[in-house]
């Protein structure tokens, strides 16, 4: 009886070592398959706060979204502008703002529309004038 109590001891001493030994292996194999996961994918978008939600933004901010300084953007709103003025007209997506007193607010929505026409006709703006 005595020769029976050690051996389920034992057994039940390996089977818990066998568990913690498993748990600690799959564990390191989830974390690494994460990493490999995470590397592959894209990275994650962030969350959206009530400034990314506005659908009228500064031109500081489209500046900022665009990946372009606030005077490169000043630039290119004046550009398309002057060439309205001049020829009465424009091809294709001018730059969606409204005026606020002397304050310039872009339409965000409207700015992706922009940017994808722009960049289909393959716009150019160079030295404050405007081709399309």
């Amino acid at each position: 009886m005595k020769l029976q109590s050690y051996s389920l001891l034992l057994a039940s001493v390996v089977l818990g070592v066998s568990l913690v030994a498993s748990s600690i292996i799959l564990g390191k194999g989830v974390s690494s398959d994460t990493a490999v996961t995470t590397a592959a994918s894209p990275a994650p978008v962030p969350s959206a706060s009530a400034a990314d939600d506005k659908p009228l933004i500064t031109i500081e901010e489209a500046a900022e979204l665009l990946g372009l300084t606030e005077q490169e953007f000043r630039q290119m709103l004046a550009a398309e502008q002057s060439k309205f003025n001049r020829t009465g007209s424009f091809t294709g997506e001018m730059i969606p703002h409204i005026k606020i007193g002397n304050k310039i607010l872009i339409a965000r929505d409207g700015l992706m529309r922009w940017l994808d026409d722009a960049s289909r006709s393959r716009r150019e703006y160079v030295d404050g004038f405007v081709t399309n």
